[in-house]
């Protein structure tokens, strides 16, 4: 179908899809997110269902992803092309826009035993209290799919998966994850409980540092930014964890700690 590109920034698509670029990702109905490969991995996924993606024809002419779009909407999707005047204002960008999706803001369900429940493969889950960070947060999801992990979980809130910064730090990974929520450490700890899935909580300030523990299923628990977990909440874990590292620094970045104790964990899964 050929439509009319949009040329204007007082047109209503691009209202809406500045305003879905300008939330947090916590209210409203639409998400958006940019970028070829982010935009990729969402017509990959099953939330291309509602997306409308709007694009640089001029730029993306002879770009392999026209083949995804025109695939896409030979399946019914919506594609429109944008002047890049128009993508840029939607970003807010300093640079080019090339393209850019809005889609329905996913749920979040809450986390399950039988999210947890041990099958015929080894496994590792992590959660995180409160992450603060979309950058954080963002390259966090794209460790986990590198690392095979089953589930992410976020406890007590924090910022949002589908927060426009999110999204592109992930790289696309949120489309891919199983993304899970409690509304407390006391509740994960009772469905990890109820699963048989330990809980193990990392904490350089809580524990004797040395290698990872690796036991066949795991939920890895980590705090917040800056401050880490506390001692109460440790206590909520079957086990604790840390990382030896040098007396010059007392703790890594979050996204970093995370890597480490996955990494370790899916390495020692292959030897």
């Amino acid at each position: 179908m050929i439509r009319e590109p949009i040329t204007s920034t007082s047109n209503q698509t691009a209202k809406n899809a500045r305003r879905a670029f300008q939330s947090t990702g916590n209210r409203g109905s639409l998400v958006g997110c940019e970028g070829i490969q982010v935009v990729s991995q969402l017509l990959a996924s099953s939330y291309r269902d509602t997306a409308t993606v709007l694009y640089d024809e001029e730029a993306l002419s002879s770009h392999p992803v026209m083949a995804d779009l025109q695939r896409f909407e030979a399946g019914g999707g919506v594609i429109v092309p944008a002047t890049s005047q128009v993508l840029n204002h939607i970003t807010g960008k300093d640079g080019r826009t090339e393209i850019l999706a809005l889609f329905e803001r996913p749920e979040e369900p809450d986390l399950t035993p039988v999210d947890l429940a041990p099958g015929d493969r080894h496994s590792q889950s992590v959660a995180l209290v409160n992450p603060s960070s979309p950058g954080n947060l963002g390259s966090i999801m794209r460790t986990l799919v590198a690392t095979g992990c089953r589930n992410l979980v976020l406890v007590c809130g924090g910022v949002s998966p589908w927060n426009a910064q999110t999204i592109k730090a992930s790289m696309g990974a949120c489309f891919i994850l199983d993304i899970r929520t409690t509304g407390s450490i006391e509740e994960l700890q009772e469905i990890t409980s109820r699963s048989g899935v330990p809980l193990i909580a990392a904490s350089g300030h809580h524990a004797v540092p040395g290698p990872p523990p690796h036991p066949e299923h795991v939920v890895w628990l980590f705090g917040p930014e800056g401050r880490g977990l506390t001692e109460a909440q440790v206590e909520l874990a079957d086990q604790v964890a840390a990382l030896p590292m040098s007396d010059k620094v007392d703790s890594l970045n979050l996204s970093v700690a995370v890597g480490v104790f996955t990494y370790c964990w899916l390495l020692g899964e292959s030897s």
